[in-house]
């Protein structure tokens, strides 16, 4: 059953990230697509369509969210750069979704953004980490990569 829910992901996840609906419709129209699939009947209501959502799909995706065990030295790391450095983090998800991920974590003081580029096209969106000492800025495209491999926090500026 695991495949058969993402299968519609990619169509519908390429929809929000061009703009075409938000991420609660984009949840609706992978709902839409999946039930059928199970030969179950598809709610008419957004309400009801949002409640299976929550019940049967964000109960369980939730559990499932973990914090690497390099996470914490690398931002340690990362307070530590000269000249201030902000942190924030850029996703092609939902901005509120990743604050709640971070905040379960104890992690969402330590950034000072969570956002999304403009637009799937934008600079930005091939971003994975971005940490520089003035605002993020796209035409800088300065990327701060750390890790901590063998429990020694190392970071590159690319």
């Amino acid at each position: 059953m695991s495949a058969l829910w993402w299968t519609p992901e990619a169509r519908h996840m390429r929809e929000y990230l061009a703009g075409q609906c938000d991420f609660a419709e984009h949840h609706r129209r992978r709902v839409r697509s999946f039930l059928p699939m199970l030969g179950e009947p598809v709610p008419e209501s957004p309400g009801l369509l949002d409640a299976w959502i929550a019940a049967r799909h964000l109960t369980v995706f939730e559990k499932a969210w973990q914090r690497y065990p390099d996470v914490q030295p690398c931002l340690e790391t990362l307070k530590r750069l000269p000249l201030g450095s902000r942190l924030a983090v850029l996703t092609n998800g939902d901005p509120g979704q990743q604050r709640a991920k971070l905040a379960r974590f104890g992690l969402l003081d330590d950034f000072e953004a969570v956002t999304r580029p403009p637009s799937p096209d934008s600079p930005a969106s091939g971003w994975t980490a971005a940490s520089t000492s003035s605002p993020v800025n796209p035409r800088r495209r300065q990327t701060r990569r750390c890790s901590a491999s063998n429990g020694s926090p190392t970071c590159r500026t690319t």
